[in-house]
């Protein structure tokens, strides 16, 4: 399945829960718990281990946890593109809001994950890397929290199966207030 149908595919999940959802963005001062559904694209620039180009189509979820600008979240991301290539990772995710109000954040935004698959139908071994990046984040009345997400994928050791590249991606959180 190429990264095109699975963006197209996780768009039209994301749209659907939208008009289904009856959650609502939290009120100041209130903690929040996320759990974000998640369609992305993630291209390595430039031959790694002598493939050209590569690109993945990626889905992810987590549990997260938010309060005054402050957050953290576990994640779990699947990658599947072209050639039998067919990745997973699990890790970690913090960010803050350095701009903002009570319908629109920015700011940075740090994900370290681990993981494996297979890469062009060969076993791929260990992948780790740091993703530094930026996320947008707008809250909505009744559909929760959309985020918009550009990171750089760094493997974190040199005989990784997967190299450098970028990552976008957009999430939909239903929200929850917690107290």
């Amino acid at each position: 399945m190429s990264g095109t149908k699975i963006i197209s595919a996780a768009a039209v999940g994301l749209g659907t829960l939208l008009y289904a959802s009856t959650s609502h963005a939290a009120p100041d001062d209130r903690d929040l718990i996320l759990v974000p559904m998640e369609g992305g694209y993630m291209h390595n620039f430039g031959a790694y281990r002598g493939r050209p180009n590569q690109s993945l189509g990626t889905l992810g979820s987590g549990f997260g946890y938010m309060w005054d600008r402050v957050g953290f979240m576990a994640i779990a991301r699947v990658g599947m593109g072209p050639g039998g290539t067919r990745l997973g990772w699990g890790g970690g995710r913090g960010y803050y809001s350095l701009l903002g109000n009570d319908l629109f954040e920015l700011g940075p935004d740090l994900s370290i994950t681990a993981g494996g698959g297979k890469v062009d139908g060969k076993r791929g071994g260990l992948i780790a890397a740091a993703e530094p990046g930026i996320s947008a984040r707008a809250y909505s009345e009744m559909a929760g929290m959309f985020e918009l997400k550009a990171n750089w994928y760094q493997p974190l050791s040199n005989d990784q199966s997967w190299g450098s590249g970028a990552m976008l991606s957009l999430s939909w959180h239903p929200i929850y207030t917690i107290w």
